[in-house]
C-alpha cells in the first residue's frame, strides 16, 4: 500500500492583491490630503475675512497693543496656512488620480509648513502665541512627511 502524502494547500493571494491594495491607499490618503488642504484653505479664507474684526477686538481688549503689527502677523500666518493648504490640495488631487507624485507633493506641504514655523521662531519673527509651530507640531508634521515619502517609495516598487 502506498503511503499517503498529506497535501498542503497554501493560501495564495490573488495576483492583483498588490494592485488593489495600492489603489485603496491612493484613494484613502488622497481623500484625506484633499480634505486637509480644503480645510486649511477654508481656515485661511475665514482668517483673512475676519482680520479687521479681530483687530478691533484686540484694540478693545488690549489698548496698548499695536493693532497693525498684530494684523500683519495674523495675515502672514493665515496666508502660510492657505499656501500649505493649496499644495496639500494639489497632492490630494494627484493621489485621487492615482499618481505617485502626489505623495511627494503632500510631503513637501508638510515639510514646508514645519520649516516655516521653525524658521519663524529661529529668526525671532514670532511675536505672538499663534505664530510658529511648537516642537511637537514640527515633529508630527515631519513624521507625516516621512510617512508620505515612504509611501511614495513603496508605490514605486522600491522597498
Amino acid at each position: 500500500m502506498r503511503d499517503k502524502v498529506p497535501v498542503v494547500i497554501a493560501r495564495v493571494p490573488p495576483l492583483n492583491f498588490n494592485v488593489r491594495c495600492h489603489l485603496m491607499c491612493y484613494r484613502g490618503l488622497g481623500a484625506i490630503a484633499f480634505l486637509l488642504g480644503l480645510s486649511a484653505i477654508a481656515v485661511c479664507a475665514y482668517s483673512v475675512k475676519q482680520a479687521p474684526e479681530m483687530t478691533a477686538l484686540l484694540v478693545a481688549l488690549a489698548p496698548k497693543a499695536d493693532p497693525q503689527d498684530w494684523k500683519q502677523h495674523w495675515l502672514m500666518e493665515s496666508l502660510a496656512t492657505g499656501s500649505a493648504g493649496v499644495v496639500m490640495l494639489g497632492g490630494g488631487v494627484y493621489l485621487l488620480a492615482r499618481r505617485a507624485v502626489g505623495y511627494v507633493i503632500v510631503a513637501g506641504a508638510f515639510v514646508g509648513f514645519a520649516l516655516y514655523g521653525v524658521l519663524q521662531r529661529l529668526m525671532g519673527d514670532a511675536k505672538y502665541a499663534f505664530e510658529g509651530s511648537g516642537d511637537w507640531d514640527t515633529v508630527v508634521m515631519l513624521g507625516l512627511a516621512m510617512g508620505a515619502l515612504i509611501a511614495y517609495k513603496r508605490s514605486r516598487g522600491d522597498t
